[in-house]
């Protein structure tokens, strides 16, 4: 198991709910409408307002996850392309709770220490992968088919 412990990921060490950054109020709502992350306390969940996560409090079995990137890299070797992006999809449901977030969208979203750039890019692979994933398991067969490939 490993440990997460140190500065509290979610609100970047402030306390503050990482949403509506410890008003109360979300901020998708011009009217008074309490945050949904944060039950309208204002104080970030993951942390319970300390800014510090310790590692006694949250633990991961990591072995999941290490699995599903080893299958990501043998897939792609193997030019198994359906396969990467199901895999990339299922990594992506999986990791959050690291992040102390529920979903990816609340990972890209909210994440404090990655920057514009970060959640750009975060925001981008959600949307792409999704769609993508979608894709490909959700389209019947077709008198011309495109197959996947590596770019």
């Amino acid at each position: 198991m490993e440990k997460n412990s140190g500065i509290c990921r979610s609100c970047n060490g402030t306390g503050n709910c990482s949403r509506c950054h410890g008003s109360g109020n979300d901020p998708e709502f011009k009217a008074a409408v309490p945050c949904r992350r944060c039950k309208g306390t204002g104080i970030c969940p993951g942390c319970g307002g300390s800014g510090v996560v310790s590692g006694s409090q949250i633990q991961y079995d990591l072995s999941r996850l290490i699995r599903l990137c080893e299958e990501i890299n043998l897939s792609f070797s193997s030019k198994c392309y359906f396969s990467v992006i199901l895999l990339i999809r299922a990594l992506l449901d999986h990791i959050p709770p690291i992040f102390q977030y529920r979903n990816f969208t609340e990972v890209a979203n909210n994440y404090g220490r990655g920057g514009k750039s970060f959640k750009e890019s975060m925001e981008r692979l959600e949307n792409s992968s999704r769609k993508l994933a979608d894709g490909y398991l959700h389209i019947q067969i077709r008198n011309k088919e495109i197959l996947p490939n590596s770019t």
